[in-house]
């Protein structure tokens, strides 16, 4: 059986075409479908699952922003475009106008693109079989990240005033647009929505991650850094899946402080492990009880997302800037290339991890010297 982490082919990204390169973390978003692997770097590609080799590539005219795939199709947004392509054939089904430098979302029947620029920031909705625009309502600033589930479009837009009184959250009606709620959270960087709440990280002037009931758009809880571990720090990356959120931080000074990633439950914040990584994070991707670990250093550690173990590990020649998971391989973007490696099982790959003293409350074993709290109390370790 072939070792997880296993390489299985490389792409490299072309640039000759380009007065300037992609530069490090250049290929920011890759998503694998139907037996094709989407890459978002200056231009669009599709390459063949097995082999790596190109189906087709779609040159733009600057470069593109976004990417969504979907049902057959993958949704790319240019300056102020959004096109929709066939994955099969690379044939442009429809473009559509919108906002400037948008990001995306979708649920399936819409894509949503927020973007723009003062005075005229906002988010559109489009019909994903048509292009046709349904629907498009003003926001606060310039919206910076899009989370939907359930009916419900999550914006968070990015503060770019010093204004600290703001609600640069608020979630609308996918149907009509309709704000349902507003919360104020301050410069928000990203959404990631797990379970009944929606994790935002915040940019501000206190970097941190505040998390909201998603019906009601009350806080559920916020995270104060100092109840997670014993250094000082902020949140940069998050992902999360039904039950748990996982949160990267980094230090306040990178000089001598540690980089690490905790898990905690979605609902209550309550902790349960930490991972620390040499470098600072610049991907997090859960699928299939794994947690995806992409640093600045090139380095993919694929942990346990139970147990916070490692299993195996990656080294690229560059930042890891995504991580997708496929049916039995992994696809990396780092730099200016994509790798498909071997995913293995749930019993392969395993690292051994060594386990110091123990829980004085319930006897349970941390994953590692590091740990704060007891992954099975919660209690405070010694």
């Amino acid at each position: 059986m072939t070792e997880p982490g296993t390489l299985r082919w490389r792409f490299e990204v072309q640039t000759a075409d380009r007065s300037a390169p992609l530069g490090r973390g250049g290929v920011p978003s890759v998503e694998a479908v139907q037996g094709t692997v989407c890459v978002r770097g200056r231009d669009l590609y599709a390459l063949e699952a097995v082999t790596g080799k190109p189906r087709w590539r779609l040159d733009t005219r600057d470069q593109f922003v976004a990417m969504q795939v979907d049902d057959g199709t993958v949704y790319a947004a240019e300056a102020d475009s959004l096109l929709a392509v066939a994955i099969d054939s690379g044939t442009k089904r429809w473009e559509a106008s919108v906002p400037p430098e948008s990001v995306l979302a979708t649920d399936g029947n819409t894509i949503y693109a927020g973007g723009g620029s003062y005075p005229d920031e906002r988010v559109a909705a489009i019909d994903a079989d048509t292009g046709i625009e349904k629907w498009s309502v003003p926001t606060v600033d310039v919206p910076a990240a899009l989370g939907v589930a359930d009916g419900t479009l999550y914006v968070g837009t990015a503060d770019l005033t010093t204004t600290l009184e703001r609600k640069d959250l608020c979630a609308v009606d996918t149907a009509t647009g309709t704000q349902r709620w507003e919360f104020e959270a301050h410069d928000v960087r990203d959404i990631v929505l797990g379970g009944d709440v929606a994790l935002v990280a915040e940019r501000g002037y206190d970097p941190t991650l505040c998390v909201v009931n998603r019906m009601t758009g009350t806080e559920a809880w916020r995270l104060d850094d100092e109840d997670v571990a014993d250094t000082d720090g902020s949140v940069g990356r998050v992902a999360a899946d039904a039950e748990t959120a996982y949160l990267a931080f980094h230090p306040d000074d990178t000089a001598g402080g540690r980089h690490w990633v905790c898990a905690v439950t979605a609902a209550t914040g309550r902790f349960r492990w930490q991972f620390e990584t040499p470098e600072p994070v610049r991907s997090l991707t859960v699928a299939g009880g794994r947690l995806y670990v992409g640093t600045e250093a090139g380095t993919l550690s694929v942990v346990d997302a139970d147990t916070g173990s490692e299993r195996w590990r990656f080294e690229a020649d560059d930042a890891v800037s995504s991580v997708t998971v496929g049916e039995d391989a992994v696809y990396v973007g780092a730099g200016e290339s994509v790798y498909a490696l071997a995913a293995g099982t749930p019993s392969d790959g395993t690292t051994e991890t060594r386990v110091y003293g123990s829980c004085p409350n319930c006897g349970a074993r941390p994953p590692g010297e590091d740990a704060v709290y007891c992954p099975s109390c919660g209690e405070r370790l010694p």
